[in-house]
């Protein structure tokens, strides 16, 4: 009875140090080839006879392969032709590659350690099988409300939503002033929105500043480019506000080229220039007679004589 009881305290001692692990989850895009992988953790070499793996709920349910010390590998029932890869007998890991996944595969596999002498252990791990799609992109320029001197501002953005997530890389025609930054929002429906923004400082001369952006996706055959005139977000002043100031600033033109006209002509018409003449002493009792110098008339005065 003694012996039974020490056997038993071994046991439980080599068996409760022994255990299965698995990622919980994984993610696969239907199309693409997925791996299972699940890790047996040891204190010691355990002595492992066989793994199994078989599908636990979904579609398909049911043994998928075995490899065994005894009969080697085996691949069983809807996966015997879908299995790529089955990783040979080791002390502590095993793995299955499914090709080419599509929405049935979606379900639990279960990965199992025939031990000896302990017995089976297992793990579990769930494959989640989702349509790749991604949305429309969109790339938008928006000039900030603040400029200062012969600079202005702009925003840059672009956004994309998709499963798995997007990627996204700029493209400019000179160097970026901020390293663009990167947001991403998860969806319950494991989509992913990608929003990617910086800054931009240009002077009022660049023209035809365009700037690219380039998007990434496994559902794309070839990248996709969105580019945009930076110019083009520019407002342009409506040409019925310019007519307001136009005519104002017209009318005033004129009327100051009429005054100069005026002005000018009245200093050509008018004498600028008299001639000043000596007069002789004046009788008392009679008016003096006045002899013009050069035959020119003369006008009395008693200062001066004046002669056009």
């Amino acid at each position: 009875m003694r012996c039974l009881w020490l056997l038993l305290c071994l046991f439980h001692s080599v068996f409760g140090s022994l255990k299965v692990i698995s990622m919980e989850k994984q993610l696969a895009a239907v199309g693409h080839d997925v791996t299972l992988e699940c890790q047996l953790i040891a204190s010691t070499k355990p002595d492992v006879q066989q793994v199994s793996w078989k599908k636990e709920s979904g579609d398909n349910v049911g043994p998928v392969a075995t490899s065994s010390k005894s009969f080697g590998k085996r691949y069983i029932g809807y996966y015997s032709n879908r299995i790529a890869n089955f990783t040979e007998i080791t002390p502590n890991v095993s793995a299955i590659t499914i090709r080419s996944v599509d929405l049935e595969d979606q379900g639990c596999f279960k990965c199992i350690f025939n031990i000896f002498p302990l017995g089976a252990m297992d793990a579990l791990i769930c494959l989640d099988v989702y349509e790749m799609n991604i949305s429309e992109p969109n790339l938008e320029v928006y000039p900030m409300s603040s400029t200062s001197g012969l600079n202005e501002t702009y925003i840059i953005t672009c956004s994309v939503t998709g499963r798995p997530a997007p990627s996204i890389e700029w493209s400019l025609p000179y160097t970026s002033q901020e390293i663009p930054q990167t947001y991403t929002i998860e969806h319950p429906d494991h989509s992913v929105t990608v929003i990617s923004n910086f800054t931009q400082r240009l002077s009022r001369h660049q023209r035809d500043t365009t700037v690219t952006c380039t998007i990434y996706h496994p559902a794309l055959k070839e990248a996709t480019y969105l580019t945009k005139s930076i110019d083009s977000t520019r407002e342009e002043i409506p040409l019925q506000d310019i007519m307001v100031w136009v005519w104002p600033i017209t009318v005033i033109f004129i009327i100051l080229v009429l005054i100069v006209f005026i002005i000018t002509c009245q200093g050509y018409i008018k004498p600028h220039k008299y001639q000043k003449c000596t007069a002789k002493e004046f009788s008392s009792s009679e008016t003096a007679m006045i002899r013009p110098t050069d035959n020119s008339t003369c006008v009395k005065n008693p200062i001066l004589i004046l002669c056009p």
